[in-house]
């Protein structure tokens, strides 16, 4: 709180993240003590818990079709597709087949993700 002839201006703010407006209680203002002649002390009371630890969240496994990327996982799953098509180049008629015999595969060459991930990452600031 600035003061300067009879006029008030608040120049002093208590930063808080968005989050955390819920913690704040009550801001106010020590007319008494005063760091300068002109400045009064802003306090603030906050209500403050203790960190929760993180949870593991547990998501749907995934195919890690990024490995397709690499020449050794990509000829191997042209192969292993190849022969469980019986080695056929064509698609078959029946997709649900075709999309079954490619996702078996998949899990089988490529493999799948880990089931767990942390819950929410904050941001570093």
């Amino acid at each position: 709180m600035y003061k300067s002839g009879g006029r008030c201006t608040q120049v002093d703010y208590v930063l808080c993240r968005r989050c955390n407006l819920k913690e704040i209680g009550d801001c106010k203002v020590f007319t008494g003590d005063s760091v300068a002649r002109q400045h009064r002390i802003v306090v603030c009371r906050m209500v403050v818990e203790a960190k929760k630890k993180r949870r593991r969240v547990r998501t749907e496994r995934r195919i890690r079709w990024w490995k397709l990327k690499e020449e050794q996982c990509s000829e191997r799953f042209r192969e292993e597709v190849r022969q469980r098509l019986g080695g056929v180049e064509e698609v078959l008629d029946d997709w649900a087949t075709t999309a079954g015999v490619l996702r078996e595969t998949a899990k089988k060459v490529l493999g799948v993700t880990s089931r767990n991930r942390k819950e929410d990452k904050e941001t570093w600031w």
